[in-house]
């Protein structure tokens, strides 16, 4: 008796200490901690956002230097200019749709949230995070210096 008393109560330990998802939407851990499966989602999510970042950022540089914009953009908020430029304002909002589909394609890819993403940011100040936030930062730093070495071969 002692013995199923005793499973039981670890089964309820274990299962009541998972992370928990329901409908789809991120539950953080009661607890306040990063997991390192969480850790290690949030690495990927952010080497992948590197990447887009820099992609995204040279289109929008080509962009502003097609049509002769300024540094801020601000044209793009004017209504006489976009009026008068509706191509160049679809052109833009193209370009932050493709943002946006790529954000949710890398959220997808490596079986993650921006709920949880940004959880696990916010989380990262928690001084009882600390050994995550170096482990985080760390990996980081590693993937993205391996990426730069690749690319500097490859040219």
């Amino acid at each position: 008796m002692k013995k199923i008393i005793l499973l039981a109560f670890l089964f309820l330990m274990v299962n009541g200490c998972k992370e928990k998802k329901t409908d789809g939407k991120f539950n953080p851990p009661r607890d306040g901690l990063i997991r390192k499966e969480m850790a290690d989602r949030y690495i990927k999510i952010s080497v992948e956002f590197d990447k887009i970042l820099k992609l995204q950022s040279e289109r929008m540089n080509e962009f502003k230097k097609k049509y002769k914009l300024s540094e801020n953009l601000e044209e793009l908020y004017k209504a006489e200019f976009r009026q008068k430029n509706p191509d160049i304002v679809k052109e833009w909002e193209e370009i932050n749709s493709t943002w946006s589909n790529a954000e949710d394609s890398i959220y997808k890819m490596c079986g993650s949230s921006e709920e949880e993403f940004t959880w696990i940011a916010s989380a990262l100040i928690n001084p009882k995070n600390k050994p995550m936030q170096e482990y985080i930062q760390r990996r980081i730093s590693e993937l993205t210096q391996q990426q730069e070495v690749r690319k500097e071969e490859g040219k």
